[in-house]
């Protein structure tokens, strides 16, 4: 009787525990975790969806998780990350911002309260896509890069485009010219290399035409 009640008491101290990961193989996707003193086996850990859509957000060495262990049993446990800890606390303290922020600095955040979205980036962004990409925003859209390139054979501005400081225009290959249809007003000077041929008439502020003579 009394080793039926020891293997019930040690069944349920198994049930739930609460420790940190100690070992990590992500090759097959197994941890060890310590806890009390004590470090598992190797056990697999939970993730969102692992089907036709599949998730990887892997935990790391010193992440606070929790095993469970169904009947108390050992080999059947499994871990669910993740737990906040005083070395790693919380990234906010409100519930309508979703925040993700990663070792390297990186942050992700959506505030619903007001619909924002903040993406915070120390690498490349690429996106890429069979489709057309559509940009609907009611407010600003700023975008803050060393570099942007847009790789398509097509870009249309349904609105008014202000561009701040430089322009520059490169025809198409083959010695096709490059066509901008509608009034164009510009203010300060103009340097054009090459040559200039217009359809119409070119007026200076004196009035004067290019067929003017002296």
């Amino acid at each position: 009787m009394s080793f039926d009640i020891a293997e019930i008491e040690r069944r349920l101290s198994n049930l739930a525990r609460i420790g940190t990961v100690a070992e990590a193989d992500y090759a097959q996707a197994l941890v060890r975790v310590r806890s009390d003193g004590f470090t598992t086996e190797w056990l697999p850990w939970i993730t969102r969806r692992a089907g036709g859509d599949i998730d990887w957000w892997a935990p790391e060495v010193g992440e606070q998780v929790l095993v469970i262990a169904p009947s108390g049993l050992m080999e059947d446990a499994f871990v669910i990350p993740a737990l906040y800890s005083n070395s790693r606390p919380e990234p906010e303290q409100s519930p309508d911002r979703h925040t993700v922020r990663y070792a390297n600095g990186d942050v992700v955040t959506h505030d619903r309260s007001d619909g924002s979205w903040f993406i915070q980036c120390a690498g490349e962004i690429t996106v890429q896509a069979g489709g057309p990409v559509t940009i609907i925003a009611a407010g600003p859209v700023l975008v803050q890069a060393p570099s942007v390139t847009l790789d398509t054979p097509e870009t249309t501005c349904t609105g008014n485009l202000t561009i701040a400081k430089n322009l520059a225009i490169q025809g198409g290959s083959g010695g096709t010219s490059t066509r901008i249809t509608g009034n164009i007003e510009m203010i300060g000077n103009i340097t054009v290399e090459g040559s200039v041929n217009a359809s119409g008439s070119i007026i200076d502020g004196g009035g004067n035409t290019s067929h003017h003579s002296h």
